[in-house]
């Protein structure tokens, strides 16, 4: 496990999600932070320190979790992505393996299923 705090970025348009990520990550191990949108998301990572991991939703308004990963790839090659989608097809899931997400989940979530996935990444 990584010693210093798992730093994530949420990327989310849904407030409440966005909520219930920030409480189910607010302890020690884990430092996080949210974006309403890929947009923001790609100027939050310009402007601060680097992250661990983006938990993106798939479908936002002016940029999708996929074209946020796309660009991720290009700038942050590195930088491990899981994306989140309430409306997944096999389409998306093949392109998104193609540019190296580390998981892509269909919501809802089961509890501790996140939680779970970015502590394997870092184990």
């Amino acid at each position: 496990m990584k010693e210093s705090p798992i730093r994530i970025l949420f990327v989310e348009d849904d407030a409440e999600m966005v909520a219930t990520y920030m409480d189910n990550f607010s302890s020690a191990e884990y430092e996080a932070c949210a974006a309403k949108n890929g947009v923001e998301a790609l100027k939050i990572l310009k402007s601060s320190k680097a992250f661990d991991v983006i938990v993106a939703d798939n479908y936002m308004p002016q940029m999708s979790g996929m074209d946020l990963l796309k660009e991720v790839r290009k700038e942050y090659p590195d930088l491990q992505v899981i994306l989140v989608t309430a409306y997944g097809n096999w389409t998306d899931y093949v392109e998104a393996n193609k540019l190296g997400v580390a998981k892509f989940f269909d919501k809802p979530l089961k509890p501790g299923e996140l939680k779970t996935a970015i502590q394997e990444l870092f184990r």
